[in-house]
């Protein structure tokens, strides 16, 4: 279970000292231990804890709890807990589904100084509906020798070590590689409640605080809540109009909308004030493709991956515009750019796919690793999308397998069939008949 370190990353050390009192020279060193071959397993890390701390001084049994429901089979691998000064006791546990309470970590006299990440002897298994539960005490009196503050005052959540937070941190590896995006999906949409929570009580500080305006817009518009979404943004316009970041994310709303030539204009405002703002670029590069504008939409996307050259998701939709402009060779090394830099992306990996196995010039048209890339992206998303489903059937085709992609294909409609996709189900369908006849898909350039 290595991990990949991508080219053009950075490696920043974070420090918390504590002062002796006098003058010290500091020398750090960070070790990097190089594996043989690549991961085949992938963990995931899951926050459990909320930034609702606002303790009153005097309080002597302050409690934060949170739970995390498990989407799928996982074994804990380890647990990081973390707090400050207050916390006094700490307890994480698992709730599993039959009621039976496990605990996982007890710290009974929490000590600043030992913050550290616990690793489990052995793996944990624990099954699908089980809830993580962090439960911290606090305490804020004059009792408490490790409160710094005599006489105790308010302490709020916070990243200072004066302030107060309550996280733990579980390291879990899926049972089934197939439920990765599952867990990763449910940890995001956890993580959305944090941010959610965090960006509000900046607010109610600093109420014209434009990246929580911001970072509060964006989460309206992922809730599809369009109109909190846009008065967050025209607080952050009014307060700062030279902000490129709230123009671009403005535009995302309106895409979201269904607005896509204001989204045009807005992320035209954002590229206008800060030019090399690689996601305004790839924003404005895929709405200008989208609706038919190829050229310019591939000169926004070049753009993108030159001012980022570790931009996958740039590398990417460059790829899926050159193959609609009918450049199959410069797709294939886009989508292998994007690769590079993020293996585990399922629509990368099922861009490559589709290229591989429709392509009409053979010199790029390789069946075999075309059902490769896809059965990845399958896998990954737990068979669940119909697009990479209906990539699959398409390679299988390709590689004259159509019994396989008839299979896989009558999978891909019925998922279609039960969204709002109706083009995708169009799609679907005439490519099954195809395979019914033996006759594989070719895509040819859309110009």
């Amino acid at each position: 279970m290595s991990w990949k370190l991508g080219a053009g990353s950075d490696l920043v050390l974070h420090l918390h000292l504590l002062p002796s009192g006098k003058e010290e020279k500091i020398q750090s060193s960070v070790g990097l231990f190089f594996a043989d071959k690549p991961p085949k397993r992938i963990p995931i890390m899951l926050r459990v804890g909320m930034p609702s701390i606002d303790i009153a001084a005097g309080v002597r049994d302050y409690v934060l709890e949170d739970a995390f429901r498990l989407p799928a089979d996982v074994h804990v691998l380890s647990l990081y807990p973390h707090a400050h000064y207050l916390c006094r006791d700490m307890q994480g546990y698992a709730l599993l589904p039959d009621g039976t309470r496990k605990p996982l970590i007890h710290i009974a006299a929490w000590d600043f100084n030992w913050q550290d990440e616990y690793r489990l002897e052995h793996p944990l298994f624990l099954p699908k509906g089980t809830e993580l539960v962090m439960r911290y005490t606090y305490d804020n009196s004059d009792q408490n020798v490790r409160n710094p503050n005599q006489p105790p005052h308010r302490v709020m959540w916070g990243p200072n070590s004066s302030d107060e937070m309550g996280d733990l941190w579980f390291q879990v590896l899926p049972q089934n590689p197939g439920d990765l995006a599952v867990v990763q999906a449910a940890a995001d949409r956890k993580n959305r409640e944090f941010r959610v929570t965090m960006s509000r009580q900046a607010l109610a500080i600093r109420p014209d605080d434009v990246d929580a305006l911001i970072d509060m817009g964006k989460l309206m518009t992922e809730q599809r809540k369009f109109d909190d979404a846009a008065l967050y943004f025209d607080r952050a316009v009014h307060i700062d109009p030279d902000n490129a970041k709230v123009h671009n994310n403005a535009g995302s709303l309106f895409e979201a909308r269904g607005e896509p030539t204001q989204a045009r204009d807005a992320y035209q405002r954002a590229v206008a004030i800060n030019p090399d703002f690689a996601i305004a670029q790839k924003n404005l590069g895929m709405n200008l493709a989208l609706h038919g504008e190829l050229v310019q939409g591939k000169e926004h996307l070049e753009h993108a991956v030159r001012a980022d050259p570790y931009y996958a998701e740039a590398h990417m939709y460059l790829g899926r515009v050159l193959e609609m402009l009918g450049l199959p060779s410069q797709a294939k090394t886009a989508y292998e750019r994007a690769l590079s830099i993020r293996p585990h992306s399922p629509i990368a990996n099922a861009y490559f796919a589709w290229l591989l196995a429709t392509c009409s010039d053979a010199q790029v048209r390789n069946p075999e690793k075309a059902i490769r890339q896809a059965t990845y992206a399958a896998n990954i998303t737990a068979n669940a999308n119909a697009g990479i489903l209906d990539t699959l059937a398409a390679a299988y085709a390709a590689d004259s397998q159509f019994d396989r992609a008839r299979e896989i294909a009558e999978m891909a409609l019925a998922l279609a069939s039960n969204s709002k996709n109706t083009q995708l189900k169009h799609d679907i369908r005439r490519r099954l008949e195809l395979y019914k006849q033996s006759v594989s898909y070719r895509e040819g350039p859309v110009y």
